[in-house]
């Protein structure tokens, strides 16, 4: 199998996006600006709304929330989004295009037919038209705040990835205009209504730096705004680790193991620093926190919550260790092969997190034949590693027992696509195959390896697209970049089961 030069470059226009904007994150040890008005968390009950907005409404707190707490609870959407929704219709307008989307997204994956979205595109540009309609100022920025996480949100159900990087911009400069305020004279008060706001805009700032740290895992430096931001969340985090940092919740947990492998992810042939000191550090406080939250961690959420960071700690190990050479040494494909053990505790785990059926997980048909309906949730979950075993780990029972848990279910993972990658890295391995079932990964030699791959988002439009998830692909073999146009790579997908 040959794989095909694209024939003509693809142009990504990084200028339709906005200039860069630092981390917005509040200087410790102030209080507010006197200004900023109190945010009260109050649900109103002074606006009656339509049958279809309140079932809407109802789906998201009885199916939206229970998907994106599938590994992790995060309090900004039971404290703060779903408060603030009963308190601003522009935001109970993005709760019901979220929910209506999500709704869309379970029933009928991407290839729904479009007349089941004019509800949910009705909602989503009122919502829009309400925050446009709002200058934003140091009373309404929380608003502006989560108006801005939510559409991100829909937007990744909706495919667009450029369109959630610019969203990024704009969730970064409010955050920055927030650390501004908080920077200038202040008065001494305080109350509740500080704490919400201060936890608020901490929450928002985890958030859009994982949604981040996603994007950039999966498209690299394809955007420079992009690779600004996360130059900017990497250089706050360096005040922020500590020798003994301490994690009270899976979330903290989850966002420090989650900034580590972004670092090594930035080093490139820089050496990993001092990624492997602080990964010790993170093993030390998680192995700490479960003693600890030992009796809150025995809910399904808990323990699907625990396998997680088990499997991904366990990949940033294995990726520091093969980074963490001589000069190159990360170039050498073959250095893989001396973590199989490690690949398949992964799978172990990834299985756990994923509740899948152990007695399938040897078998891609019988996994497939029990298919799960589509996943969301905005939190990084099983499919960045997947996608990672099934390209670097050559020996094939572990690539097919990968493969079989991202068929088992189409996850959306924040802007992390089952199919889509999935599609990628199969293809990457039936390259490097080349239609020949192997016995172990030393069949396959060097030369023949996909080194490295590169997804790009085409922008509609560009290159006669008008799909938002057609990405152009590259694959290096040794040391030659090879291109195709992966448009329709889901309808391909779906044709093929």
């Amino acid at each position: 199998m040959k794989l095909n030069p694209l024939a003509k470059d693809v142009s990504l226009n990084p200028d339709a996006l906005h200039a860069c904007i630092s981390t917005g994150r509040k200087c410790d040890g102030y209080e507010p600006l006197p200004e900023i008005k109190p945010i009260r968390f109050v649900t109103l009950m002074h606006v009656t709304y339509p049958p279809n907005e309140v079932r809407s409404f109802q789906y998201f707190q009885e199916k939206t929330l229970s998907q994106l707490f599938t590994f992790i609870h995060e309090d900004i959407w039971t404290s703060h989004i779903v408060q603030t929704a009963n308190m601003d219709q522009g935001i109970w307008h993005s709760v019901i295009a979220l929910s209506s989307f999500h709704e869309n997204f379970v029933r009928h994956g991407y290839s729904g037919p479009q007349n089941h979205d004019r509800f949910a595109l009705k909602q989503y540009n009122m919502s829009i038209q309400g925050i446009l309609g709002s200058q934003r100022n140091s009373s309404n920025a929380h608003v502006h705040l989560i108006s801005c996480i939510l559409f991100i949100c829909i937007e990744v159900l909706r495919g667009r990835t450029l369109t959630v990087l610019q969203l990024l911009v704009t969730g970064y400069a409010i955050l920055k205009e927030e650390r501004m305020r908080s920077c200038c004279a202040y008065t001494e008060s305080s109350g509740p209504s500080a704490c919400d706001r201060d936890a608020l805009f901490a929450a928002a700032d985890v958030f859009l730096s994982r949604i981040a740290a996603q994007a950039y895992m999966l498209v690299k430096g394809v955007d420079p705004n992009l690779a600004t931001m996360v130059a900017e969340i990497l250089d706050f985090e360096q005040f922020a680790w500590k020798e003994r940092p301490t994690f009270h919740t899976l979330n903290q947990a989850q966002h420090a193991l989650s900034n580590l492998r972004l670092e090594l992810e930035t080093y490139n042939q820089a050496g990993v620093g001092m990624v492997p000191v602080k990964l010790r550090w993170w093993v030390t406080a998680f192995e700490e926190f479960k003693k600890d939250y030992a009796d809150q961690l025995t809910t399904q959420e808990g323990k699907r919550g625990l396998a997680l960071l088990e499997l991904q700690r366990l990949y940033v190990g294995v990726e520091t260790t093969v980074f963490d050479g001589p000069p190159g040494a990360e170039e050498d494909p073959l250095r893989w092969d001396a973590h199989t053990d490690a690949f398949r505790e992964m799978i172990r785990h990834a299985e756990a997190a994923t509740d899948a059926d152990s007695g399938s997980q040897h078998d891609t048909v019988a996994a497939t034949s029990t298919r799960k309906g589509p996943q969301f949730h905005m939190h990084t979950g099983v499919v960045p590693v997947l996608y990672g075993i099934i390209h670097k780990c050559r020996d094939p029972a572990i690539r097919r027992r990968a493969i079989a848990l991202m068929t088992r279910s189409q996850r959306l993972e924040g802007v992390w696509d089952s199919q889509v990658v999935l599609a990628v890295a199969m293809r990457a391995m039936a390259v490097e195959e080349q239609g020949r079932t192997p016995t172990s990964s030393a069949e396959i030699p060097a030369a023949a390896r996909v080194r490295r791959i590169a997804v790009l988002p085409v922008r509609e439009g560009e290159q006669g697209q008008t799909n938002p998830k057609s990405y152009v692909v590259g694959y290096e073999i040794d040391k030659t970049w090879a291109w195709e146009q992966a448009d329709n790579i889901m309808d391909r997908r779906a044709s093929d089961r």
